[in-house]
């Protein structure tokens, strides 16, 4: 078999989708216990605690280099958790679920996430706590469960046939400058 740019290419592509699907904007450090072996959408949610009333947030707020380094705490909206989730990309769907984290406080690993939520001056994410808990409410986290179950009902939508060939469906990248890096490869 002749291995052409194409393949070359599309098999970089795969590799990078299939890396960002594996990752799902979780935190790459610490895992609450006995979460190691959880699927990415499982791991979410062990990262997160359902609760009437949230107190944690506040609480890390009150440590003293948290309040050094934000100086001032700036509230985030509430979550709009009415939207209509069939109209959205998956990379729209992949931004409204790590949002509900973002604005609770959620450090995030990967560089995409993170870089996307640094423009939004209500992104004030804790850092340097060991126990750290995002505490939502039952309507948030039902609403992260609803976003998790359309990306479900949308992984099959990851490869496209054309011909005899499986490709990737690019619409379904919640990162496509990871797709194309602007490089030529040699003929």
């Amino acid at each position: 078999m002749k291995f052409t740019k194409n393949r070359f290419l599309g098999l970089v592509c795969m590799l990078l989708l299939l890396s960002l699907f594996d990752q799902g904007g979780i935190c790459q450090g610490k895992h609450p216990k006995g979460s190691q072996n959880l699927s990415p959408n499982d791991t979410l949610l062990a990262f997160v605690k359902v609760t009437k009333k949230k107190t944690k947030l506040d609480k890390y707020w009150r440590l003293d280099y948290i309040k050094a380094w934000y100086h001032t705490r700036v509230p985030s909206p509430p979550v709009n958790t009415s939207i209509d989730l069939t109209q959205l990309s998956f990379q729209e769907l992949w931004f409204l679920k790590n949002e509900i984290l973002a604005k609770n406080g959620y450090l995030f690993m990967e560089p995409t996430l993170r870089a996307h939520f640094n423009e939004f001056l209500w992104y004030q994410p804790i850092f340097d706590v060991g126990d750290f808990v995002v505490e939502v409410t039952s309507d948030e986290y039902n609403f992260l469960k609803k976003i998790i179950d359309e990306e479900k009902k949308r992984a099959g939508d990851f490869f496209t046939k054309t011909g005899r060939y499986p490709l990737l469906n690019t619409s379904m990248s919640v990162n496509t400058s990871h797709l194309t890096c602007g490089a030529k490869l040699p003929s």
